[in-house]
Order: C-alpha cells, then structure tokens, then sequence
C-alpha cells in the first residue's frame, strides 16, 4: 500500500514512530488483510490496484487494535434497522424504508462471512438499482465506519491511506485525506505540533481544546469549497496537489497572526481566507451558496485613533472586551492589528496622526484602508473637548450625532462665518448610546454634534468662535472630519464615540487616560451590541 506517494509514505512512517499516527488491523497478521483484500478485488485490480503490489512498505508498521470489528459492528446495524428493531436519530424516514425494501439482501448476503460492507464492494456486488442503492449503502456504511472508530480510537482516518479510489471518491473524500489535511496543516504552520515532539504539550493543548470541533468543522468546509471548486467529484478524483491554489492561500492570514496555537484563531484565519478568495476567485465564488456565505460572514469593522495613549488604552481594552488577536495585516502603505470575536467580528484597529490632513492625516489614512477592503461600518475611538463645562465633566464620553467641519469658513470683521459641512452619523449607535444613558456607572453619556476640524482647541476665544456653528454641539476633536468624508463617500456608516479630556482651555493630560479608558471601553461595548452578530 502508500505505492502511489512516497511523500505519503515518508509522513506516515515518521507518524507511526512518533505515536501521533497508528495504523491498524483487526488482526496482526497483515499478510492475511491483504490477501482477503486481494480475494475480494481480483476480477477489479484495475480499480484497486494498491492491494496487488510487491512492495508494501508500511507492512511493518500495522498494529492489531483491540476490541475493533468494524465489519461485525455495520452489518449488525444494518440488519437492525432493517428488521424495525430500532432507528438510530442520524438516519431519517425515506431512508429506513429504503433499507427495508432490502432486507433480504441485508440479511442474507452482507451478513456472509467475508463480505466487507464497504462502498468497493457494493460497487462490484452490482446492488440495483445501480450505482444508487449501491451508493446509498455506501453512505451508511461510512457513516457507522466513522461511529465505530470514534468509539474505539481518538482520531479517525478511515480514508487517504490506502489509495482505494472509490471509497477515497466519495462523499467524506477529501475531509479524511492524508496528504490533502497534512498541507492544510502546513500551509497554517500547524504542521510543527504534529510532527515535532517537542510540540508535543501543544499539540495535546490543541486538541483537546474546547474548540476544537469548531476548528475540524471550518477545516472540512474550507476543504469542501475547495473540492467544489477543483472539481472533485466520484468521477473526477484530485490528488492533494491540486488543492495547493488554495491551500496556499492560508499563508497570508497565518503569517499575520505569528505562532498563536488556538483553535479559535485558525477558525477566523480560515473563513478570512475563504473570503478572501471568493472576492478574487470567480470560479470559487461560484461554487459558494448562501449557506457557505453565512458560515464565513463576519461583520467587519474598521476603528481608527490618533495618538499613542489611545491606542495603548484600545490594546488593553479589546482583550478585556473578549476579542482576541489574530495578527498584523496591512491595507494599502498603512498596517493595522486585526481581532475576532468568535463566528461574529473582526475588527481593524487603524492609527492614524492627529488631524484629518497631510499623509498621514486621518483623511488620506481612512481613504486608503476603506478602498483596499470592504468593511461593514467605522468607528473613531480616543479623547476630545467637551464644549460645556457647567453641563459636562471629565471622563464624560460623547457619541456624536453628526460632524460639522469648521475649517471651511469666511473670516469678516473679527468673526468666522463657517461653511463646513455638517454628516449624520450612523442611528444605530446613536440609538443605542442613548439608551444606555444613566447605566453606565461613574460617567455619563453625550448625544449631539461634534465639531472637528484641523486646529488644537486650547483657546477660550477661537472655542467660542467654532461653537457658533452649533449652539448645542457636544464637543470637538480633529480626525472625525477626515474620516467621515471618506465613509460618506463610499456609503460606509461612521459612528465617533470619544471621552472629554478637557474643555478646549488651559490643556493638560491629567484626565487623558481616564476619557480614553470610559470612552474605548463602551465604544467597544457598543461595537459588540450593536454588530456583533451575524447579519441577516
């Protein structure tokens, strides 16, 4: 057996002497499997070809596993249900009907000694109507195949190892194969933890992890669009091989998120990649239905700061809020640090300099992030002025309304007539910040217009001169101008949540950390309410 691939013989030698692979017969004696496997295949060794070679080079490496009788195990099971003493809930209605209008054949032929209930043999037995009903035990044979193994044994890989190219064909082909998950597992890095033993306590960490069913589950549908799109079928079989063209792709995600060995990360990694190729892969995108979208579909969220206190508050914030970190990624000339929260967000932490102009101006930054990628909504996160103080105090959040830009003015006879415009923000945080007013604990919470624009507000008659454009305004700081141009330009909702530092006068940094912290803390809160599930 393995003749076909010596990479695949190399890998499952180097796995069986580690103990992280164990290949197993019902009995010791491997010469008697093959021979019963030749027996059985003799007038179709064109199609099992694998079992008729010299040369076996895994010979030596079986090993008798206790208490496993898989063929004994399926037809006892067949026959029971045929016979209507009981229905196990994974099969369904039609199906038991199907098995019944068989029950001689179930009762006589497959329980013959030596018949293996395997999809080869219902092939060559010729069960009609064919290939249907043949393909139709076939199924159910696998599936009890799979619910014997994982009773007896920890792992399962009931294909991929033996070449059988019908029963590597069909439906659980390729979610079991050999070669195909071990270069998925390298193209994540993964690939370490399996076959180094000093990865060993990480390994051991890895799968046993409660997330870890969620990991198989995003990798099987990773592999299933994959197949889909190479054109895998029962007719059509691939070789690992040629799902390099996507596999490959899982490089880039992975990369960015360094040697971070959770399961939960490499499952954000898989649906970012698998979304990734839909939006640049045609033939990929096509196979994809609705379904197959809501499963990868995560809101995406662009946050941007401005200073660097800012965004040491947002980095210790986001872990406290439950996200957690999947890597660096860059958008165009700018990099951002990207995070997930499980199967429902990822969020794009962006840092521009203060100010909406110049290059690295919050305008040119947020032009060039929102045209290299397609995000859901922005949010402005850090610290501003308030403009009332006898209303307001520090550490006082404010969520704007709208944003009225006061650079665009004519100045006549001492005073400024502002022409800037004003843009709604989006409703829904603006709805829910007002509801959350009065629950939030030792702050409070400011509805209204933000005033922004280029200039340091610390100057009690240039305040007064701005405030102006809105008797009501809340506040003002100087990077929302330049952002919300660029969401309004694109249609891209835009929400500003920042905290009051001081009131635009006699400026000092004492209450900074404090109107960061209330500020990024619910903006976060809010980003996870109010987007933080999937959209319908």
């Amino acid at each position: 057996m393995l003749h076909h691939s010596s990479e695949l013989i190399s890998l499952s030698s180097n796995l069986c002497k580690i103990q992280k692979l164990n290949l197993i017969n019902q009995s010791n004696d491997f010469e008697g499997f093959l021979e019963t496997r030749r027996e059985m295949y003799h007038q179709r060794r064109d199609l099992f070809s694998c079992y008729f070679t010299g040369k076996q080079p895994m010979r030596d490496l079986y090993r008798k596993s206790e208490n496993l009788d898989t063929s004994k195990y399926i037809k006892k099971t067949l026959l029971g249900i045929a016979k209507g003493e009981f229905r196990p809930n994974w099969i369904d209605g039609d199906e038991v009907v199907r098995l019944i209008g068989h029950q001689k054949y179930i009762a006589d032929r497959i329980q013959e000694d030596g018949f293996a209930a395997t999809y080869s043999k219902y092939e060559i037995e010729g069960i009609q109507p064919h290939p249907q009903e043949a393909r139709f035990f076939g199924d159910l044979s696998t599936k009890l195949f799979k619910f014997h193994y994982s009773g007896i044994h920890d792992a399962v890989s009931p294909t991929g190892i033996f070449g059988d190219s019908i029963l590597e064909d069909y439906d659980q082909y390729p979610y079991f194969d050999f070669l195909v998950n071990f270069s998925l597992l390298r193209n994540m890095e993964l690939d370490k933890i399996v076959i180094n033993k000093e990865y060993d306590p990480v390994f051991y960490s890895f799968i046993t992890h409660a997330a870890f069913s969620e990991f198989v589950v995003s990798k099987n549908h990773f592999l299933y669009l994959s197949a889909r799109a190479i054109g895998c079928s029962p007719e059509r079989r691939r070789t690992a091989g040629q799902y390099g063209q996507y596999l490959s792709r899982l490089r880039k995600d992975t990369a960015r998120g360094g040697q971070n060995f959770d399961p939960i990360i490499y499952c954000e990694m898989i649906a970012s990649t698998i979304s990734d190729i839909r939006n640049s892969d045609k033939v990929f995108a096509a196979v994809m239905e609705k379904e197959d979208d809501d499963k990868i579909k995560r809101n995406k969220i662009a946050t941007f700061t401005a200073t660097d206190l800012e965004d040491d508050v947002f980095s210790a914030e986001i872990i406290n809020a439950g996200f957690q970190y999947i890597g660096q990624g860059n958008l165009g000339d700018y990099f951002c640090n990207i995070y997930s929260l499980y199967d429902t967000l990822h969020l794009y932490h962006v840092r521009s300099s203060m100010g909406s102009g110049g290059v690295h101006g919050s305008q040119r930054v947020s032009q060039v992030v929102l045209d290299k990628d397609r995000f859901d909504s922005v949010v402005a996160l850090g610290i501003c002025f308030g403009a009332k103080s006898e209303k307001q105090k520090l550490g006082d959040i404010i969520v704007a309304e709208r944003i009225k830009m006061y650079e665009l003015a004519a100045a006549r006879n001492g005073e400024f007539q502002f022409r800037g415009d004003a843009i709604p923000t989006a409703t829904a945080p603006v709805s829910y910040a007002r509801n959350m007013r009065g629950r939030v604990g030792s702050y409070e919470i400011h509805v209204g217009t933000v005033l922004s624009g280029e200039k340091l507000v610390d100057d009690p008659e240039f305040k007064r001169q701005i405030l102006k454009m809105d008797e009501k305004a809340a506040g003002g700081e100087m990077e929302a101008a330049g952002i919300v141009t660029s969401c309004f330009a694109r249609g891209i909702p835009f929400a500003l949540v920042k905290g009051i530092c001081d009131f635009g006068e006699n400026k000092d940094d004492k209450a900074q950390e404090l109107a960061a912290e209330n500020a990024i803390r619910f903006g976060l809160q809010m980003i996870i309410d109010v987007y933080g599930k999937k959209m319908e």
